[in-house]
């Protein structure tokens, strides 16, 4: 759990979904956690974003679609 949280804090989704994976069950159990966790992807997940696109000023979607939500899911 504790993984969890640092890579959470760390805005490292790979490391997150990797550990939520393989945690799975014991993390689930928590009613807290299994309550929440869609909004804590969905906030991971936009900080990952936010953090890839903040140094420019133009984007191109196809980038940003191969870097950020072609990620594996939980």
């Amino acid at each position: 759990m504790t993984n969890l949280i640092a890579a959470y804090q760390r805005i490292e989704i790979l490391e997150f979904q990797k550990n939520l994976k393989s945690s799975r069950r014991t993390i689930m159990d928590g009613p807290f956690i299994r309550n929440h966790i869609e909004d804590l992807l969905k906030n991971i997940r936009s900080q990952v974003l936010l953090k890839l696109i903040k140094p420019y000023t133009r984007i191109w979607i196809p980038f940003i679609s191969k870097d950020t939500w072609c990620l594996p899911t939980c």
